[in-house]
């Protein structure tokens, strides 16, 4: 059990990695692809202030989503045990929770930033 523990954790910390660097490895053409600029295009603060929140945001939930599904890994594999049951239960309720709090706080961050600071 421990040994599929390691394996699995392995394969999940090495998943980002492999996706990053698998069309490098597949580009059939000489060049490398290039990133554009993020910040191209962005002339004022609160531009800059939008796509860092943008970024943010969207990082904060790939990590709730990555406990959520642990969280439910460790409650299909408790296997009865009473203590590992609520350890997965509290992952899936806190995951939850942030999942909602970062909609949340998009959508007020999204009226905000629209409504409010727009129109000055």
């Amino acid at each position: 059990m421990k040994a599929f523990r390691l394996l699995f954790a392995l394969a999940l910390a090495a998943l980002p990695l492999v996706t990053t660097l698998l069309p490098f490895v597949v580009t059939a053409d000489s060049t490398p692809p290039y990133i554009q600029n993020p910040i191209s295009g962005c002339n004022d603060a609160i531009c800059l202030f939008e796509r860092f929140i943008r970024f943010f945001l969207g990082g904060v939930a790939v990590v709730s989503t990555v406990m959520f599904i642990w969280g439910g890994y460790l409650f299909l594999t408790s296997g009865g045990n009473v203590e590992q049951v609520k350890k997965g239960k509290d992952t899936l309720l806190w995951s939850s929770l942030g999942i909602v709090v970062i909609l949340a706080s998009w959508v007020i961050l999204k009226y905000f930033i629209s409504n409010i600071v727009g129109s000055a």
